[in-house]
């Protein structure tokens, strides 16, 4: 009996403390081309996109361009990671149809609204976010710089 007591208990905190393990909200998608790998950052598992867009925007200031589907900050430091940074954030709706993905961008404040409240169960909203040099080339070049940026953006948006 003591043997069934013990095991029920560890199977009961085995699982209550993996539940409560934080799941990431930042993935990391990589695009190969023929002589660089650019990095891009996902935000997934948000409970509030545009809450997590309002964080992003007080923490790297007034963008060069703020529009629906399209936020750019250029002359961004981020440590360990360089100086003169531009930071592209595109913001639109994934669908999901027979095995290939089409990401289409929100146009305006008034498509992004109409396209969440016709959201359907083949769609998700993506926010991604992509650093580049000045000169607009991959500048996360490593694992560790791709730790820094996902960290980084981990805090600013939970």
């Amino acid at each position: 009996m003591k043997k069934i007591i013990f095991i029920i208990l560890l199977a009961f905190l085995t699982l209550n403390s993996f539940s409560q393990t934080k799941e990431n909200s930042i993935g990391v998608n990589k695009q190969f081309h023929t002589a660089d790998t650019t990095r891009t950052f996902g935000l997934m598992k948000i409970l509030n996109f545009d809450n997590s867009i309002d964080s992003l925007l007080k923490f790297w200031g007034t963008p060069e361009k703020n529009e629906a589907g399209h936020i750019r900050w250029t002359h961004i430091e981020i440590s360990n990671i360089g100086k003169d940074l531009n930071i592209l954030l595109t913001d639109g709706i994934c669908t999901m149809e027979n095995g290939d993905m089409t990401c289409t961008l929100f146009k305006d404040k008034k498509d992004k609204e109409k396209k969440l409240r016709e959201l359907k169960s083949n769609q998700s909203r993506e926010i991604e976010i992509t650093i580049t040099n000045k000169d607009g080339k991959n500048i996360i070049d490593s694992k560790a710089k791709t730790v820094i940026v996902k960290t980084l953006l981990e805090n600013i948006v939970e």
